[in-house]
């Protein structure tokens, strides 16, 4: 994955995310369970607009996954299904949100 320090404010990430990723991202910060809205929402604001095609259909599926099945393979419980598994599932399972 291309790692690049981009700041923008909330305003020019939203209006910089196609569609899609738009619907990704609201999927991602309106999960049901809090600790997976903390993780996917800081994740998806970090990298959604950094993935590119491949990765932005891993990390749909993620998005996608309901929390009761997919949050045991993050933490490790349980191993990653195999049409889960990938380097968008190993980032985000490693992912460190920024200190606040």
């Amino acid at each position: 994955m291309n790692e690049e320090n981009i700041q923008l404010t909330d305003g020019e990430f939203f209006s910089a995310l196609s569609p899609e990723r738009k619907k990704i991202y609201w999927r991602s910060i309106k999960r049901g369970v809090k600790e997976a809205d903390l993780l996917f929402s800081a994740f998806a604001r970090r990298r959604l607009h950094l993935l590119n095609d491949d990765e932005l259909a891993q990390y749909s599926r993620l998005v996608e996954t309901p929390d009761a099945d997919l949050m045991p393979m993050l933490i490790g419980t349980l191993p990653p299904a195999p049409e889960l598994a990938g380097a968008v599932f190993d980032e985000l399972r490693n992912y460190q949100p920024p200190a606040r």
